[in-house]
């Protein structure tokens, strides 16, 4: 079940899914209090959070993290943002809270400014207010901590740093050594590491950490010094003591290896092993981690003596990660998920560059050149091209190497090889009227060994779009393309249009979501809730891409429901009910979830889901036609 949220569990007799024990209705709110001289509170918290909302070393699985540091300047006064988050957990109708404070406290109450207090008869008055949640799991780690008071519904596991009497201890320049115990209790053995006890053996039998092995553990280590003193006590309120389960166990070490394959004219591969709690996502697994080890291989190939340049930006995204299929045949992971599944199933993961003749030429590809200067030279600056110039150029290059010493006619056959290439996959895949942009990555500063960057762009994609406004009534610009928006329309015999038009009038609001009550069934039926977003929410790396800011819920509803209606149009009531409709809206759900991850604007976001629609339409419209010269044979 710890992998659940990547690979739902489904119950044989009803079809439904089976929510896991940990993790699934949960949400956390984790508050770093003040401290005038550092914000080793603040580090504390971070890494607790980090610990808990895991998806690729899952603990506790928790999708609605709320961190709130004291030390980070807002306009707003902390009591406020205390108070926001805990409404946020009401909307998100949590049922199982993780409530963590860690910083200063005293008869005042929690200390979340220079002159700023918090109570705990405010925190318990809104752990009351929220009505959702059944159960209550604390960690305070403080002076003087106080039992949260839960009302007659809810249920408490609270575990304090020290009695009610005593003061904590924390160092300002290592933290507290409560909160420490704790991310280690959820991650050390995973992460092959070693307890802050020298010599300590320490270790959690079974697949869960429960109140009483986490008691266990914390008294042990208690006993061995590692608290400094401090006596933790615990508290609970209508709680099986033995058996309640707080957290997945990795009793094991938990690493991702990974073959790095070097371009050609190298053919070995190199085995790289990379922790699972040095993982946060997937771009920074490729940017910081792959990338960077990739380019210190090929500087060892090729004898250079330099450290490799950082990378840390989409300039790295030429390099993926594939596992075999089958023969010639390879599958391209391109998220976390896909990480976790391929791992899980015992895969073997090959890290390299991207160059495929029949893959997706709009994905960054890249090919290795020893000697990019040359190519750079007879370029001129010049960073687009349409198709037809790049063959021209090419024919330019073909010309001028007959005249060139070796290394830089070697330079330019590879050049001429690799483009040739990459615009005959162009062509097969009847790709025209595109933009080539070609960047050069130089892999160390006083060589000139580079990754050639070529990338297949729309035309209108270098252009400036006007903006696209957000929230329940949203319009899209004209710089959407405009594509027939009915079935009838487009399937027409010899009039199937590859333009798809999202619903979106340029200049004219429209209604996103709550005035289609077709798309309020469907949501219903496929379990998902059309007024908050909540199930899209928790499954997507919110955040990780500023443009996603501009994308509202009620719009990426909306287009869900684009989706829906391209393979469904007009869904009767029995068929709303039946089972294959809400299997329908969750490959849709999953289908937007995947462009809302992969696009790196708003406007490639809008293009992958107009040209999803275009070849869902035309997939049904050729399917028609089949059908129809089968039934007059």
């Amino acid at each position: 079940m710890r992998n659940s949220y990547v690979n739902p569990v489904m119950c044989q007799e009803c079809d439904n899914e089976i929510k896991s024990i940990i993790g699934d209705g949960w949400g956390a709110i984790l508050i770093a209090g003040f401290d005038e001289v550092n914000n080793s509170f603040g580090n504390d918290v971070k890494m607790f959070a980090h610990a808990i909302s895991s998806k690729v070393l899952p603990s506790m699985c928790v999708s609605t993290v709320i961190t709130i540091d004291s030390a980070t300047q807002t306009t707003e006064p902390v009591s406020v943002r205390i108070d926001d988050a805990f409404k946020t957990i009401m909307r998100h109708n949590v049922h199982t809270l993780v409530f963590l404070y860690s910083g200063h406290h005293d008869r005042h109450g929690f200390k979340v400014g220079m002159n700023e207090y918090f109570s705990m008869q405010h925190i318990n008055r809104n752990i009351q207010e929220c009505t959702h949640v059944k159960k209550v799991i604390a960690f305070v780690d403080c002076c003087q901590p106080e039992i949260i008071r839960v009302n007659e519904e809810q249920r408490l596991i609270q575990f304090n740093a020290t009695a009610s009497t005593d003061t904590a201890i924390s160092s300002r320049n290592e933290g507290s050594p409560f909160t420490k115990l704790l991310v280690q209790t959820f991650t050390m053995k995973a992460s092959g590491g070693k307890c802050a006890l020298p010599l300590c053996k320490c270790r959690i039998d079974g697949p869960f950490i429960t109140t009483d092995s986490l008691s266990h553990y914390i008294e042990i280590h208690r006993q061995n010094g590692l608290l400094r003193g401090m006596e933790p006590e615990k508290s609970l309120i209508k709680i099986n003591w033995q058996n309640e389960c707080l957290a997945y166990n990795y009793s094991y070490k938990v690493a991702f290896l990974f073959d790095i394959e070097l371009p050609k004219p190298f053919t070995s591969k190199h085995t790289y092993v990379v922790l699972a709690t040095a993982v946060n996502d997937y771009d920074a697994l490729i940017q910081t981690i792959l990338f960077p080890r990739f380019a210190d291989l090929l500087g060892e190939q090729l004898n250079v003596h330099q450290k490799s340049m950082s990378h840390a930006d989409k300039n790295a995204d030429c390099l993926c990660i594939v596992y075999d299929t089958g023969p010639k045949c390879c599958e391209e992971v391109d998220n976390i998920e896909k990480l976790l599944l391929a791992w899980n199933s015992k895969r073997l993961l090959c890290c390299k560059l991207r160059f495929s003749l029949t893959g997706n030429c709009h994905k960054p590809s890249g090919f290795f050149l020893k000697n990019g200067k040359p190519v750079k030279d007879c370029m001129h600056e010049k960073k687009e091209f349409e198709l037809t110039e790049m063959e021209s150029f090419i024919k330019d290059l073909q010309d001028k190497r007959n005249t060139c010493d070796t290394d830089t006619e070697q330079a330019l056959t590879d050049f001429i090889s690799n483009m040739s290439s990459f615009i005959h996959g162009c062509k097969r895949n009847k790709l025209k009227h595109q933009i080539i942009q070609l960047r050069f990555i130089d892999l160390y500063d006083e060589c000139t060994i580079c990754v050639v960057y070529p990338l297949l762009v729309n035309p209108g994609a270098t252009q400036a779009n006007p903006a696209v406004s957000t929230g329940p009534q949203s319009t899209v610009s004209a710089a959407t393309p405009h594509i027939p928006s009915n079935m009838n329309e487009a399937s027409r015999p010899g009039q199937l249009n590859n333009q798809v038009n999202l619903g979106f009038n340029p200049g004219q609001p429209v209604q996103v979501v709550n005035s289609n009550p077709t798309l309020n069934s469907i949501t219903a039926v496929g379990g998902l809730n059309a007024t908050d977003g909540v199930q899209i929410l928790a499954q997507t790396n919110k955040g990780t891409k500023q443009w996603h800011e501009s994308v509202t819920m009620d719009l990426r509803y909306y287009l869900i429901y684009q989706l829906v209606q391209a393979i469904f149009p007009n869904p009767d009531a029995a068929a709303l009910r039946h089972r294959m409709m809400k299997k329908l809206v969750a490959y849709t759900v999953q289908v937007e979830r995947e462009m809302y991850e992969t696009a790196n604007s708003r406007e490639e976001y809008f293009h992958f889901l107009a040209d999803k629609i275009y070849r869902i339409q035309k997939h049904m419209y050729e399917r028609r036609i089949r059908l129809r010269e089968e039934q007059h044979k």
